[in-house]
């Protein structure tokens, strides 16, 4: 019997059991439901989200055939961020994060929506396209802290690391799957199939924050926004950390140098597939 469990241990089987942990571990923080169901919503809205980002680039510049349309959209879209994201972190800590997060899909669902629904009734022009980028712009602002922050009331400390990793993973996931169907929407449903596609695909998101329990004892948070002076402190207190961390100062300038010239390559990529490339 000991001579068969030993022939039984081989090299090979021995690595493959090695090679099945390894894979556990890459996977792991799927094991806890809220994440499962925070991942699953999460990649769906932003399969959509990527769909919209495609056709609005093309509804914009077929509607005004300029460059600098298309430009200002995306400056519209961006630069809620410039001052929403700073109170959006100090929201992250201050607010229900779960909370937060399903006022602003609601908001940002919501405006795909409506703006699907001026396309198919043919009253949609640069203005009503510039306002919907401003308005989901500001929702994506104040979401985006709690959108990182709300991982460790997810998965706790302990596997907070892979809930990160898995969350870029799908995010990844979505950028190369998203254009891809609005290819195909195009074809099939029209320009407007793809706003109308984001706006339902919203509803994944809001109905798995909405199925995700949060133990009252993982929470994490400072204090109440209620507490006088909270929201200016805790703004201060963030300028502070980062001013007297040369490292984290660095990073977030890295990061800001490369979305402020790198980025906008995005935005224009109708006017290179219409100009450069013929198509």
């Amino acid at each position: 019997m000991a001579a068969n469990i030993h022939q039984s241990l081989t090299p090979d089987t021995t690595q493959e059991a090695v090679a099945r942990g390894r894979a556990g571990e890459m996977f792991r923080a799927l094991a806890h439901r809220n994440f499962r169901l925070f991942w699953a919503g999460a990649f769906l809205s932003n399969v959509g989200t990527w769909m919209q980002t495609v056709a609005q680039g093309w509804l914009m510049l077929n509607l005004t055939d300029s460059a600098f349309w298309l430009g200002l959209d995306g400056f519209a879209a961006t630069v809620p961020g410039l001052v929403l994201t700073l109170l959006g972190g100090v929201f992250a800590d201050l607010l229900d994060r779960k909370r937060l997060l399903l006022v602003t899909q609601f908001g940002a669902g919501l405006t795909a929506l409506l703006l699907a629904s001026a396309i198919y009734t043919g009253v949609v022009d640069r203005w009503i396209i510039l306002a919907a980028s401003f308005v989901t712009g500001c929702c994506f602002s104040l979401a985006a802290p709690s959108y990182q922050a709300i991982m460790i009331d997810l998965v706790g400390r302990e596997d907070l690391s892979n809930a990160i990793a898995l969350n870029s993973t799908q995010f990844q996931l979505s950028r190369v799957l998203g254009p891809l169907l609005a290819g195909v929407a195009f074809v099939t449903l029209g320009v407007a199939g793809c706003f109308l596609a984001n706006g339902l695909s919203y509803i994944a998101i809001v109905i798995a924050l909405a199925l995700v329990r949060i133990p009252a004892g993982r929470r994490e948070g400072a204090h109440s926004l209620r507490e006088r002076g909270a929201l200016w402190r805790d703004l201060t207190d963030g300028f502070r950390y980062v001013l007297k961390r040369p490292r984290v100062f660095m990073l977030l300038l890295i990061s800001g140098v490369t979305s402020l010239f790198g980025a906008p390559y995005l935005t224009m990529m109708p006017v290179f597939a219409r100009d450069v490339f013929q198509m």
